[in-house]
């Protein structure tokens, strides 16, 4: 708020964390502290005009769950046309070429890595997977870094298990690899089949789900990972499919 007047927020409802006249503009974990579990830190930013005479700036919370909590870490006022690291814009906020190093993001930014599980360069433009179809958004997206969602994490339904699985306990579906959380993993389910059902209410024509496979050192030659979606035929693909890609 400037002066007490609403300028944006940020909320979670059944889809997720939204925001309204708020862009996130980068998502992180930190390591935990107090009495919580996990931590997750965003950067927000947002636009607008601001009065040329002292000004106050406050945020208010209102949260209903009395097992999370929120903070504010630092907050930053500055003053320009470009965003940071660019090279030229000829429309205000908005990067037309971004500098030597950069690349472009859809918020018409300049980022300097383009190396997320979920984003392509094309060019020397950064897409992101929900970037590739006009007016497309995001339903879900899962076990992109370390933040733990309780709502997605338990709407993975365990259907069918065979031989030796969740030695580490048998509610624990993740583990961790190179830093990344990842669904499955050593010691965690080898031969096990799960459920994700997603409600998609707003009108839609089509979906993409995008994910990777990784498949262990010793993953048989002759094993296959196996999914389906709806009623359609079930797809199979083994290792030696991707003998050389990074799949």
């Amino acid at each position: 708020m400037i002066n007490d007047y609403y300028v944006g927020s940020i909320y979670r409802d059944e889809s997720g964390i939204q925001t309204h006249n708020l862009i996130i503009y980068s998502t992180s974990s930190i390591s935990p502290s107090l009495t919580y579990t996990s931590i997750q830190q965003l950067s927000l930013i947002t636009y607008i005009d601001i009065p040329n005479f002292p000004f106050l700036f406050s945020v208010k919370g209102n949260y209903t769950d009395d097992t999370a909590g929120w903070g504010l870490q630092y907050v930053y006022v500055t003053s320009g046309y470009c965003p940071q690291y660019c090279q030229l814009c000829e429309v205000s906020f908005k990067c037309k070429i971004c500098q030597s190093g950069y690349f472009k993001y859809k918020d018409n930014t300049c980022i300097s890595k383009c190396d997320q599980p979920y984003q392509k360069l094309n060019g020397s433009y950064c897409q992101d997977f929900d970037d590739e179809t006009p007016y497309s958004d995001y339903l879900t997206y899962d076990f992109l870094n370390n933040t733990i969602d309780p709502y997605y994490y338990g709407s993975y339904t365990l259907i069918y298990q065979n031989g030796t699985n969740f030695i580490k306990g048998s509610d624990i579906y993740y583990s961790y690899l190179n830093n990344l959380r990842i669904f499955g993993g050593p010691y965690i389910w080898a031969q096990a089949k799960f459920q994700r059902i997603h409600d998609i209410i707003d009108p839609h024509h089509s979906i993409t789900i995008a994910f990777y496979i990784l498949y262990g050192p010793a993953f048989p030659s002759d094993g296959l990972f196996i999914y389906t979606i709806e009623n359609n035929p079930p797809i199979s693909k083994s290792c030696n499919s991707f003998q050389g890609s990074n799949n």
